[in-house]
């Protein structure tokens, strides 16, 4: 499910990076893909962080030369230029509330640990509560400060470069699943 190994490694794949575009360019403020398992969402939600984030802008060349999308100009410009903020929730599952919620905030302070030092780098735009804010976020945070933490990210990211924030969540729905198949009746 890793879209970047698979193109490095020429791995067999079906080209559907045309999916970048058509999304874009239906502006929409959120979407839900809701296919059957093993249909490619992660791989599609992979696919689409490799494609914006900032992360990746230096190897355009190695991951996306030579699929659909490579031959839109007006995508490959804005390739790179994004934060993404990327998500999995597979691995948050359990009986367990507390394990679930732990679970939950240990992978909001993998996916936001990054950006916490690239916006402190930028402190000086920063009032002291937000950098506290900032600072806060790890693994021990509490569940208020994990509960705001993406949220705030996100609004304290388009302050200082003015950018919004790319927020990729997938396997939304397993802790739920999980919890509720499980459940003690």
């Amino acid at each position: 499910s890793n879209f970047c190994d698979i193109r490095q490694n020429n791995y067999f794949y079906v080209d559907k990076t045309e999916f970048i575009g058509d999304w874009w360019k239906n502006g929409t403020l959120a979407t839900l893909i809701t296919r059957p398992r093993r249909f490619g969402k992660s791989m599609t939600m992979s696919m689409v962080k490799y494609f914006f984030s900032t992360e990746y802008a230096n190897e355009k060349d190695d991951i996306f030369k030579g699929t659909k999308i490579w031959n839109d100009e007006k995508m490959m410009k804005i390739q790179g230029t994004y934060p993404v903020i990327s998500m999995t929730f597979g691995k948050c599952k359990s009986q367990d509330v507390n394990s679930i919620l732990k679970a939950i905030k240990q992978e909001i302070a993998d996916a936001t640990i990054s950006f916490r030092q690239v916006l402190l780098q930028n402190a000086d735009k920063l009032d002291e509560n937000e950098i506290n804010f900032i600072n806060s976020i790890n693994y021990e945070m509490s569940d208020d400060i994990a509960f705001n933490a993406i949220n705030k990210i996100c609004m304290l990211f388009a302050k200082v470069y003015n950018k919004n924030v790319i927020i990729l969540l997938d396997e939304y729905d397993a802790p739920m699943i999980k919890f509720w198949v499980n459940r003690d009746d």
